[in-house]
């Protein structure tokens, strides 16, 4: 029995597998979310050479400026950059010698070579009259063939009816003056929402 025993304890020591460095209650675990890390970190850089900006909001007829900054990696010997906005806007004004190209509805630049690649090129837009919905803007950039996604402002919300932002105008003031009022004849809380419905 003791003999017995002894040899399945022996057994039980070779069978068990040895730990390596990271073979640890968490060491698989701390892999994993190093390498999303990591992977988040190189698209996280990739997509911040090329950012765009557009205003917060757009209201119907509106034109503005489309900005898009560069920033190409270290050793990068051409760049080029395209833009499509959406396709019933009205495109002028563009920077840096681009032009538009109807057929593929984008605003393109370059090539442009080092040491003469732009830190931003622009273009302006006007809306259609008859603007509605969420209206969104899709970009590529090159670096030496490589191309990277324009990151930054994607999108513009629904522009808000003019009617909408005039009421809401009206309220926020009615507000302020309603709480100046109270506080000059010597109240301690400025009307709210709830005291004016």
């Amino acid at each position: 029995m003791a003999a017995e025993a002894g040899r399945n304890r022996s057994r039980g020591r070779r069978g068990a597998p040895t730990a390596g460095p990271f073979q640890t209650r968490f060491g698989h675990h701390f892999l994993v979310v190093a390498a999303f890390a990591l992977l988040g970190g190189v698209t996280s850089t990739r997509a911040q050479m090329v950012v765009r900006d557009l205003p917060d909001a757009v209201m119907p007829g509106q034109t503005f400026t489309v900005s898009i900054g560069i920033t190409p990696p270290g050793g990068t010997a051409v760049a080029g950059l395209e833009d499509r906005p959406p396709s019933t806007w009205v495109v002028s004004n563009i920077s840096h010698s681009g032009s538009f190209d109807p057929g593929s509805m984008s605003v393109k630049w370059g090539p442009f070579f080092d040491p003469s690649i732009p830190a931003s090129v622009f273009y302006d837009v006007t809306a259609p009259s008859n603007l509605s919905g969420t209206n969104c803007f899709v970009g590529t950039a090159s670096f030496d063939g490589n191309d990277v996604i324009v990151a930054g402002d994607l999108c513009l919300p629904p522009p808000v009816p003019a009617a909408s932002a005039w009421a809401l105008l009206t309220l926020a003031l009615l507000i302020v003056v309603t709480g100046a009022v109270r506080l000059r004849r010597g109240g301690r809380r400025p009307a709210g929402l709830s005291d004016l419905v």
